[in-house]
Parts: structure tokens; C-alpha cells; sequence
């Protein structure tokens, strides 16, 4: 554990996109704090916009800085530096537009409604308006997945059943035809799933869904240092601290998941509304032995390495690079790459009596480890990522070069920091054919695992004889 630093913060939020669940996003953070509402195009349905900032026709075009005091520049005729303490971009899945018959247009006609390769969400906005359509009309559903897991979503498709709708399940795409001299109805042949044959349909509406491209955002992954990589176990979150991402880019949320998730990415930029802001420090660079080679800087999944000029620093260019408490996540990375051996951990706990045999990831064996007691000699880093060269040699040392060591990393995609082992293996592999070129017999081993699982592959840690 490090120590804590308070720092002051820009309150100010920037909720850039132009769908109503970022409209929505932005209202919600206004009643606790500062926001700018930004989208490259004007927002035709926007209302009432008191408390809240609003600049249309502007792309992002670059961002600088850190958590808690980031410059944005939005660009039109002419680019605007925006300051602002954190970032939501707000995606805009594409997604069905399905266009229902009022009950009075449709009373004593047949309505075949097509929900194919739809979304939870299409299905909760779907299922309300055929019940009402129910009530008065004869209504056919053809689908390729009866989707209920919303809430109440079971409820509303039994209650359709027992009204009469009829759920025709397949796995092609309806035909439809004009009738002739009938109007606008129509016969449709659908291949049913169940039946093993197609059947004729006729209807007098059809409602199908008419798909409307939206912006998946992903232009500005780069502009804004995001990684490329699923954060899918971590809803809203990005590599940068202060950047977050609205978590559903195919648009499956119903609006009850919407609404919890907006007042979740509320709670997160919270922090910045009484303008200070306390920051972790795990990692420190000692700017006089900071060669300056920017290897820390190339390699920080977070961003969070700065630069400072002084004439006082030892090395050719009198600046050094320090770490920004409030982006760092203490992978410590940094730590292990640093050629120069310029980063400190602070508040590091003292190793155990006995030398360790396992350097694991505390986030993948922590508690296992803990829980195993002294069954097992072992030191825990932030992440696996920070688990150097010189670190395992100082095992291996210490243990005479006749025991294993093994390292434990998070189970692939788990990572928290991008999946930064990845560089660790490499460092694993050209440390093994060092030491069988030297005649040592110890080897270090390299396995994924999560706090689910055993500790039994241990049992080969003893001494080789």
C-alpha cells in the first residue's frame, strides 16, 4: 500500500454522443455536478437543457492531459479547447426502428409483426405494443429467438399467448407478397421451426424493423489513447482513468438496465464534483536516476506518465518522466521494465523469512495464497505485468538456483490492466534459455489461474534433486 495525496480537480464532465441515453447520462450528472453535452451534429430531440452546457456541430478532435484537468478539442471552423475533469463517450448502437399500427387503425385486422435478429431491448419495446394490438386485433409474431430475459418479460409473453397471439419461431427470413386486389395485405410464407414446413400468413399490417445506423465511437478509440482490448468485465471502464465508455455497443439493454447503468457512470465521476480528488501513490520515479529512454512512457497501459523539465536532473536532457497518482492503477509495469532501476514501490510490505517460490498477481491468487497459509512461500504484486528479470533472478538466487519459481497471472481477458502479462511471458522464456545456457537447473514457470481454483499444481516447488 502506498501513501495518499490530495490533488485538485476539474468537477466538469464531458458527455459526448448523440442518442437520448446520452441526453439522459447528461441530465443525471447535472444534478451533482458541471457538464458539457457535445456531439459532432445537432441533436434534433434535446428539450429543456438547464444546467447543462451544450456545443453541437464540433468533432473531438484530440485530447491532453490527465484525470481531473483533461483539454479536449473540439473542432468546427475553428478548434475550441474545452477543460474538463473526465470523458463519457456514448455510443449509439444501430438498432431497429419498428413503426405499430394504433390499436383504432388496427381494430378487426390481422398484424404480422417480424422480430428477427433482434435485441432483449427490441423484444421489451415490442412486446407491450403487441398486447395492446391484442386486445382488438389477430396478431402474429414471427421470430428467430423468443427473448424474456428482461424484467417482467416473462409475464408479458404469457399474457400475449393468452391473448390469442400467435409465436411462430424460425430460422429464415419471411417472404412477403402484395395480394392482389386487396389493398395493402399481404401473404408472407414462413418456414415454421416447429411444424417442419413452411405455412401462409395473411395479414392486412406488417411491422417489421427498419435498422438505423448509429456511431459505435470507435474513430476516437485512438485520438483518446484507448486500448484495444474487451473490458467487457469491467462495465464502463477503459485503460485511462477519467475515460469511460457507456457499456452496451450492440444496444441490448432494456430501459431499466439503461437507467442503472447511467447512475453508475454517475456515481464514478462523482468524485470530481467537489473539485479534489485523492490519489495513490505506488510508484515512484527517482528523477535523478531517470535515464529518460521513455521505455516507461511507451509501455503504461494507462497513460499515466508525464514529463518535467529541470536543469538539475543527471541525465543528458535535464527532464525526467513521474507518474500521475490519480491515472496510475499500480500495475507497476513500469517497475519491472525500467532499465535505469529508477521506480521505487512505496509501502511495499517486507518479503517473508522464507524465500518465496511464487510471484503471483494478487487480483489471480491473493486470497488463495493468503488462505493457504505459510503452506506456501510466496510475494504478491499489483499485477503479474510488474514482475521483472531482476526480480525473478533475486529469487532464483536466493534459493540457490535449484528451485523452481512460478509465477501466477490472471486467467486470459481477466486483467485489469489490459492483459499485460503478454509481456511478462516473453520476459519468462528469454529468462529460461539464460539459465539453460548457464547450466541452471531451476526453471521459472508461468500459469494462469483466478481465486477459483486449487493450488495443487504447487506441489512440484521443492528442491530438484
Amino acid at each position: 500500500m502506498g501513501y495518499y495525496e490530495e490533488h485538485k480537480v476539474n468537477p466538469r464532465v464531458l458527455v459526448w454522443g448523440g442518442s437520448q441515453r446520452a441526453e439522459k447520462l447528461a441530465r443525471a450528472i447535472a444534478n451533482q455536478q458541471p457538464v458539457v453535452w457535445a456531439y459532432r451534429k445537432p441533436v434534433p430531440f434535446s428539450g429543456r437543457t438547464v444546467g447543462i452546457q451544450t456545443i453541437w456541430d464540433k468533432d473531438l478532435a484530440y485530447l491532453k492531459g490527465k484525470i481531473g484537468r483533461f483539454t479536449v478539442g473540439l473542432k468546427g471552423t475553428e478548434v475550441e479547447g474545452v477543460e474538463v475533469g473526465a470523458v463519457i463517450l456514448v455510443p449509439d448502437p444501430s438498432r431497429p426502428v419498428l413503426n405499430f399500427p394504433s390499436c383504432h387503425e388496427a381494430a378487426g385486422y390481422s398484424v404480422l409483426v417480424a422480430l428477427m435478429g433482434v435485441s432483449r431491448r427490441t423484444y421489451s419495446e415490442a412486446l407491450p405494443e403487441v398486447l395492446k394490438l391484442a386486445e382488438r386485433s389477430r396478431v402474429w409474431v414471427v421470430t428467430d429467438d423468443i427473448q424474456t430475459s428482461f424484467d417482467g418479460g416473462e409475464d408479458l409473453y404469457t399474457e400475449a399467448r393468452r391473448r390469442g397471439v400467435v409465436f411462430v419461431r424460425t430460422d429464415r427470413v419471411p417472404s412477403t407478397i402484395p395480394i392482389p386486389g386487396l389493398g395493402r395485405r399481404i401473404e408472407a410464407t414462413v418456414f415454421d421451426r416447429d411444424l417442419g414446413r413452411e405455412v401462409c400468413l395473411e395479414a392486412d399490417f406488417l411491422v417489421a424493423p427498419v435498422w438505423v445506423l448509429g456511431d459505435d465511437m470507435s474513430v476516437y478509440f485512438s485520438r483518446l489513447g484507448l486500448m484495444d482490448f474487451d473490458w467487457g468485465d469491467y462495465p464502463g471502464g477503459t485503460n485511462r482513468e477519467g475515460i469511460y465508455i457507456f457499456p452496451d455497443p450492440e444496444g441490448f439493454m432494456t430501459e431499466a438496465e439503461e437507467e442503472t447503468v447511467i447512475q453508475a457512470l454517475a456515481a464514478k465521476v462523482a468524485v470530481l464534483a467537489r473539485g479534489r480528488m485523492r490519489g495513490e501513490k505506488r510508484f515512484e520515479i527517482n528523477a535523478e536516476r531517470c535515464a529518460y529512454c521513455l521505455t516507461c512512457y511507451r509501455n503504461c497501459p494507462h497513460m499515466a506518465i508525464e514529463f518535467r523539465r529541470d536543469d538539475r536532473y543527471a541525465n543528458l536532457y535535464g527532464e525526467a518522466c513521474f507518474i500521475d497518482d490519480l491515472s496510475c492503477r499500480g500495475c507497476g509495469l513500469c517497475y519491472a521494465l525500467c532499465p535505469a532501476q529508477a521506480i521505487t514501490e512505496i509501502g511495499t510490505e517486507s518479503l517473508p523469512k522464507a524465500k518465496p517460490a511464487i510471484l503471483a498477481c494478487e487480483n489471480a491468487a491473493g486470497l488463495v495464497l493468503k488462505q493457504a497459509g505459510t503452506k506456501y512461500e510466496y510475494q504478491l504484486f499489483p499485477c503479474a505485468g510488474a514482475i521483472g528479470e531482476n526480480e525473478m533472478l533475486r529469487v532464483l538466487a536466493a534459493n540457490g538456483g535449484k528451485r523452481d519459481l512460478w509465477i501466477v497471472t490472471c486467467i486470459k481477458d481477466k486483467c485489469e490492466h489490459g492483459h499485460q502479462d503478454m509481456k511478462l511471458r516473453g520476459r519468462v522464456e528469454r529468462l529460461n534459455k539464460l539459465l539453460a545456457r548457464l547450466g541452471i537447473e531451476a526453471r521459472v514457470n508461468l500459469m494462469r489461474m483466478s481465486a477459483a481454483n486449487s493450488l495443487s499444481r504447487f506441489g512440484v516447488t521443492g528442491e530438484r534433486t
